[in-house]
């Protein structure tokens, strides 16, 4: 569960760095999916995310 909550620091982090927008709270919402089971969803957004920002970082 805590690597989730990094996780979403960490995109974050990565997000503001690349000046795209983001949302702090996704580190708690990736920590509640976890908390009722739903850490694949978390997976998931994750990936989305990162799918995201490499096409971004394409972009420029």
């Amino acid at each position: 569960m805590i690597w989730l909550y990094k996780a979403g620091q960490q995109m974050n982090a990565a997000k503001l760095q690349r000046g795209m927008l983001s949302d702090s709270s996704l580190s708690i919402v990736y920590l509640v999916l976890a908390i009722f089971d739903l850490s694949i969803v978390s997976h998931a957004i994750i990936q989305n995310d990162l799918n995201m920002i490499a096409a971004n970082d394409r972009r420029q």
